[in-house]
């Protein structure tokens, strides 16, 4: 990852196997203990696999904006891959997530490509009866219609969007007039074919 910023470090891991003295691994979970130390503004995790999920969370939890990659096929496939070993992440603190993008390859005519399939925000979590597991509860924001190939963007109920109007003392206009101004911006980008960061 190269990131615009003249204040970042990138770590990477290691396996104790491509080293001559063994016993020095150093796997994302070090990583990640590592960062936090340096009271980082941003979080930026290649990809959870193990216990640096639970880190990541409690990190999240704490304050720390994060962003992490998870191999997974849809929003329920993501809390059960979670909830589950070696992951392991409580459904209590999945509530750190804001939001959740599932992409994936999708056949459009005879191509295959990448889409992105649903947006989703984590609202909460209802604990269950005594026979029933913890529940996530999801808010779909934006779902793909392959039908049309295109994205169908819903974002009335909001929680992320409720939450950044409050923080920022907007009412219902104000928050439309910034929303179709980023609109504007994103439309420009793809018709001028912008794809580098700079």
């Amino acid at each position: 990852i190269e990131l615009p910023h003249q204040n970042w470090q990138a770590y990477t891991t290691r396996d104790s196997g491509d080293l001559a003295d063994e016993g020095v691994d150093v796997d994302e979970f070090d990583l990640l203990k590592a960062g936090l130390r340096k009271r980082p503004d941003r979080i930026v995790l290649g990809e959870i696999r193990g216990r640096e999920a639970f880190e990541l969370f409690q990190s999240i939890r704490t304050g720390h904006p994060g962003l992490t990659t998870f191999h997974a096929t849809s929003f329920n496939d993501v809390i059960n891959r979670m909830s589950t070993e070696p992951i392991g992440v409580p459904h209590s603190v999945m509530t750190a997530i804001d939001l959740l993008l599932i992409q994936g390859e999708v056949s459009i005519g005879d191509e295959n490509m990448r889409r992105n399939r649903m947006i989703a925000e984590i609202s909460g979590y209802e604990t269950g009866s005594e026979n029933s597991d913890p529940q996530v509860l999801k808010n779909t924001i934006s779902e793909w219609d392959a039908r049309i190939d295109e994205q169908m963007i819903k974002t009335d109920d909001s929680v992320q969007l409720d939450e950044i109007q409050s923080q920022r003392g907007w009412d219902d206009g104000e928050e439309q007039i910034q929303i179709r101004r980023r609109r504007v911006i994103l439309a420009a980008i793809i018709v001028e074919e912008i794809s580098e960061y700079h």
